[in-house]
């Protein structure tokens, strides 16, 4: 009867710990395949995702593709006249070839259409901040004073100067020498030769003053490279007086021209008695550039 008893008592124990053993697996391959099935979720979701950021691009490639198309048909045509035309086509072509990728991929309808939104959105900001940049710059030309370039000025070229001696001997084709120089801005004037050389050319006025005795008649020009540009005439007659006559001569010279006075040789004066010359009864001989 023990023997009985402690076999049967053995059975039941083998088969319990069996049990329990089998129902601690089956908990676990529950848990796997939990597990597994989460991540399989997470896979999928991933799979989406990228799928949508796939299309998101496809769609990107397809304006870009249709601005490139509209691109190239807009440098078809140089003129004017076909300018209008050209930018009318691109356009259409551009709606043409949206709508006909939208048909092959129809999901793609959204993603175009938020693209082409975001650009245009892209585009208006950029004109706001250009026209913001517009309205900077031309408060500060407003407010700085725009810098001038001031036009360079000639150089001073004057010169003045008069006779320091009575000359007693009028004759014809004789150069006055007016010895005693006053200005001689720009070195053009020589002394000791009685002449002007232009060392740059321009405008300039040329003026002499011939103050001469009584009982004379004395006739001047005023040459320029050897011709005659200005005359005077002085004449004081038979009585006891003096007389002065004078030229201006306003005229375009060109450096290293020779300006200078000269007494006549045209046989219509007779060149007779003096031309002053001391402190107080000068004659004078000027010229000066025009600015």
């Amino acid at each position: 009867m023990n023997l009985s008893y402690l076999a049967v008592l053995y059975l039941f124990q083998a088969y319990t710990s069996y049990a329990v053993d089998e129902s601690h697996e089956l908990k676990e391959l529950k848990l796997l395949i939990v597990e597994q099935s989460r991540r399989l979720d997470d896979i999928v979701e991933e799979l989406v995702k990228q799928k949508a950021d796939n299309s998101r691009q496809d769609a990107e490639i397809v304006v870009l593709k249709a601005k490139l198309a509209a691109y190239s048909l807009k440098h078809e045509y140089s003129n004017d006249s076909d300018k209008a035309l050209t930018v009318q086509t691109s356009d259409a072509r551009i709606k043409e070839h949206k709508e006909m990728e939208i048909q092959k991929n129809p999901s793609w309808e959204g993603y175009i259409n938020d693209t082409e939104a975001v650009r245009a959105n892209d585009r208006l900001s950029d004109t706001r901040h250009g026209m913001e940049r517009s309205n900077d710059d031309d408060r500060k030309r407003l407010l700085v004073p725009a810098a001038t370039t001031e036009t360079p000025r000639p150089p001073v070229i004057a010169f003045s100067a008069y006779m320091s001696v009575n000359d007693v001997h009028v004759v014809d084709h004789k150069i006055l020498t007016f010895d005693v120089v006053q200005v001689n801005e720009g070195n053009g004037y020589n002394k000791h030769t009685g002449s002007f050389i232009v060392p740059q050319s321009g405008v300039y006025v040329f003026t002499y003053n011939v103050l001469i005795s009584s009982n004379s008649e004395v006739c001047t020009d005023l040459i320029i490279n050897e011709a005659i540009y200005g005359h005077a005439y002085g004449y004081s007659g038979n009585t006891n007086v003096i007389q002065t006559s004078t030229s201006i001569v306003v005229s375009r010279v060109n450096k290293g021209d020779t300006v200078f006075v000269r007494t006549a040789s045209d046989g219509r004066c007779g060149q007779t008695g003096s031309i002053y010359g001391d402190t107080w009864r000068r004659s004078t001989f000027a010229g000066w550039l025009l600015g």
